[in-house]
């Protein structure tokens, strides 16, 4: 009810964004920076990819001692319990790419290049994570599906970090180049 009759102001509105929005947020606050700030701009309010891999590496481990209870918590049947904690053990390996991922498209949706974006989407999920949990599923079984969707994770994490890197390399001697 204290909620809902006055709203709550953070004296500081991008560190609001930022803590309760990942995707919207950002497009805008990359907007309002410009394409030839948003690199330093980034650097400036800490985002990385050491960032994202220590928080991938963070939940890996949390979740790989809470997978038992957690997954007992939604279900008492032992095979359920079993797939859960697979899946809490295997998808988690690659959180820390996947983020470099996720911050890689969020770059370039904010640099108004959303077709970059697509592809590295395209790419994790037609070329990369249906195949490799398909053949998964065939070696595998249901560890292999999850083991294909963490592969495809991995990869895309890195393929979107070097391509990132690229486009911003070339982007910084463009906005060189202007100046």
């Amino acid at each position: 009810l204290l909620l809902l009759q006055k709203p709550l102001r953070h004296p500081d509105p991008l560190r609001e964004v930022l803590i309760h929005s990942s995707n919207i947020g950002m497009v805008k606050i990359a907007r309002r920076l410009g394409a030839a700030n948003l690199r330093s701009g980034l650097a400036r309010f800490g985002f990385g990819t050491k960032i994202a891999l220590g928080l991938g590496v963070s939940m890996m481990v949390i979740l790989a001692v809470a997978a038992r209870p957690l997954a007992a918590l939604f279900n008492d049947d032992p095979k359920v319990i079993t797939a859960a904690v697979q899946f809490l053990w295997i998808i988690p390996i690659s959180y820390g790419l996947q983020g470099i991922a996720a911050m890689s498209i969020e770059t370039f949706n904010a640099l108004n290049r959303p077709l970059h974006a697509i592809v590295l989407i395209a790419i994790r999920l037609f070329a990369l994570a249906v195949p490799l949990a398909w053949v998964g599923s065939i070696w595998l079984q249901l560890p292999g599906i999850f083991g294909g969707i963490s592969i495809a994770n991995g990869v895309i994490g890195i393929v979107a970090y070097l391509f990132t890197r690229r486009f911003l390399k070339q982007l910084d001697s463009t906005c060189a180049a202007k100046k």
